[in-house]
Parts: C-alpha cells; structure tokens; sequence
C-alpha cells in the first residue's frame, strides 16, 4: 500500500532525492543534528527528578510510545526495501532510498536506541529493546567484509551504536576464517570439523 503511494506520488513529480529539493530557487542543505539532544536529555532527567510517580509513568509511556511509532515506521520502511531488494526492483529501491536515504534511516535508528537507552536510565524502567538495525550501514558494513552472522550477533548482544562503531573502525580483521557456513546470528568459522581435525 505505502509503495503503491510512493510510486503514484513519484509519477506525478512530487517526490524528489533531498538533495534536489528547491527552497526559492536554491537546493536545501539537509542535515541531521544531535546538538539539541544532550541538552534536551538533561533537561528531561532533571524534570524526571522533582515529577511524582504518576507524571514520571506517563512521561515514561509517552515518549516510548512515540519513539515506538517511528521504530514501526522504519520497519514498514525496511520491510518494503527487503521486499524491492529481493525482487530486484531497483527502480522501487531508488524511490525508497529518495524518500529515506540511508544516512537518514541510521540517524532515526541511533537516536530512537539512544532515547530507549537513556528512557531506562532516568526512569528505571525496564524496557525490552527489540533491535532494529539499519539495513543500509549493514549492507554497507558487509561490503566491508564484515559477515552477516557476525553482525546480527552483534546487533542483537549490543545494538546498533556497537555496529556503528565497528563500522567505524573499517573492515574486519581477516583471519582467513571461511564465513559462508554461517547463518543467522550463528557464526561456525571457528567450528573444528572432527572429520579432518588433526590435534
């Protein structure tokens, strides 16, 4: 349904790459930024502090609540991308990655773990941090040579701002381990085969 939109709102023009959009004649420059966010975090633990019980249960429910509708957007999202990628439909694919470029999508991804993260700090709740990771870092960080078992281990032990930071580091360190066995969250690359181990 949202892709059948995007494609109608495409054909008729609409839609456009960030960086093609006209603001009076000259192209926007498009940015995410988390200057306000430390501030704004200190400022809700420090509400949270001097609030009763009830005003820090619905502040708490609120803001999970909101951050848990952009998670479902952005897993609609990537759902729809997965779906385009398999069936090989590059031109939906590109449509897609106009209307959220990948930059983007790991931003909302970060900044919705670090909320989640910091929600559980201020008000002790517990929270049950369902992963979501960025399918553009992944595909980008297995072009790397970062292997998709490993990652998924990863991402489900530490989250994405783990993965991030790997992804910072550059490519994996290659041990000659042989990776195409792997699936899942399950790495066997360092498995013994009993059949031709030789201690």
């Amino acid at each position: 349904m949202a892709c059948t939109v995007l494609q109608d709102l495409d054909r008729q023009g609409v839609l456009s790459p960030p960086d093609q959009l006209q603001n009076g004649g000259t192209p926007l420059r498009l940015f995410v930024t988390g200057k306000a966010l430390v501030s704004g975090l200190k400022d809700l633990e420090s509400k949270a502090g001097s609030a009763s019980e009830q005003q820090r249960q619905h502040a708490f429910g609120r803001i999970n609540s909101e951050v848990d509708v952009a998670l479902h957007i952005l897993r609609l999202f990537a759902e729809a991308t997965s779906t385009a990628r398999d069936a090989e439909d590059h031109d939906l694919q590109q449509l897609l990655r106009a209307v959220l470029p990948g930059e983007i999508e790991l931003s909302i991804v970060l900044l919705a773990e670090t909320i989640k993260h910091k929600l559980v700090d201020i008000y002790g709740s517990r929270l049950s941090l369902r992963p979501l990771g960025g399918q553009w870092l992944l595909e980008k960080m297995q072009d790397l040579g970062w292997y998709q078992a490993f990652l998924s281990y990863l991402l489900h032990r530490y989250g994405m701002r783990f993965i991030y930071y790997g992804y910072l580091q550059g490519s994996i360190p290659d041990h000659g381990l042989d990776h195409s066995k792997c699936q899942g969250i399950r790495c066997v690359a360092n498995n013994i085969d009993k059949a031709t181990y030789v201690t």
